[in-house]
């Protein structure tokens, strides 16, 4: 069965002389996995479009397994965050960050949607640091741990000084 995914490239690995294995995050779909087959080689048409943070549209031939990617269309490239070193690292993180606390086919359109903010703002130059830790707050919740932020974590106060305590995860 052949589907339409509009996603973002989190990773490429490697696979055999010619072939990449790219996990694409989506909107709909969540995290997906497919063989890009050719796509290491310079002059193939999935070069381009299996590059890590490209934002784009791809036609996934889908089994039981691991799909296979047919074809795909760039939407956005982030140029920027490939051309500095700083957003590169800066969206290499938050990429890894979702790659590894989302489950695999599971439809998130929030976190989906914040690390499109998110490689957009890397891109428009905004503070690639900034950005990552707003993505690792947003991203707590999903890991399971929900920071006490509105009041004291350990005696439940709502006036006076305070200080983040990572033992009793909050204020």
């Amino acid at each position: 069965m052949l589907n339409r995914i509009e996603g973002i490239v989190l990773k490429t690995q490697d696979y055999g002389e010619s072939n990449k294995i790219v996990t694409i995050y989506s909107r709909e779909g969540g995290k997906v996995t497919a063989m890009a087959r050719g796509a290491k080689k310079p002059a193939s048409r999935l070069a381009a479009i299996t590059q890590p943070f490209t934002h784009g549209s791809f036609l996934v031939q889908q089994g039981r397994g691991m799909g296979t990617m047919q074809q795909g269309e760039q939407m956005e490239s982030y140029r920027h965050i490939r051309e500095d070193i700083e957003a590169t690292a800066y969206a290499s993180f938050v990429v890894e960050l979702i790659d590894r606390a989302v489950e695999d086919r599971t439809a998130q359109p929030a976190i989906f949607n914040l690390l499109q903010q998110a490689l957009h703002a890397i891109s428009e130059e905004y503070d690639p640091e900034a950005i990552a830790l707003f993505v690792e707050w947003k991203m707590l919740p999903v890991t399971g741990i929900y920071p006490t932020l509105h009041q004291c974590a350990n005696c439940g106060a709502t006036d006076g000084e305070f200080a983040f305590s990572f033992q009793q995860i909050g204020f």
